[in-house]
């Protein structure tokens, strides 16, 4: 795991994301920044990409909102590789999905 992200978060005893919390900074939009970060970090590794080109990549599709932010609530209790699995299949089909509509 790269080392930028340790600052954010770790695993807890069951092998799931645990997001740093406490203290008055640790707003839900603070947690959720943080989860996305991890998310696009840890995806980015298992997809051989930098996640400044998986970032963009999630952004044309609006996957950074739609699945990071807004399906936060269900993704952060996957374990960080069931996360990066999921994030890595919605944007091979949504990526199939934009294919398909400029044959």
């Amino acid at each position: 795991m790269p080392s930028f992200m340790c600052n954010f978060a770790g695993v807890n005893d069951l092998g799931n994301i645990a997001v740093l919390g406490g203290g008055s900074w640790a707003t839900a939009i603070a947690k959720q920044t943080q989860f996305a970060t991890l998310a696009i970090g840890a995806t980015a590794q298992r997809m051989g990409i930098t996640p400044t080109e998986l970032f963009n990549r999630l952004k044309h599709h609006g996957l950074v909102q739609r699945l990071l932010f807004d399906c936060y609530d269900t993704l952060h209790t996957e374990s960080i590789d069931g996360l990066a699995w999921n994030v890595q299949e919605a944007l091979k089909n949504w990526d199939a999905k934009e294919k398909e509509g400029k044959q």
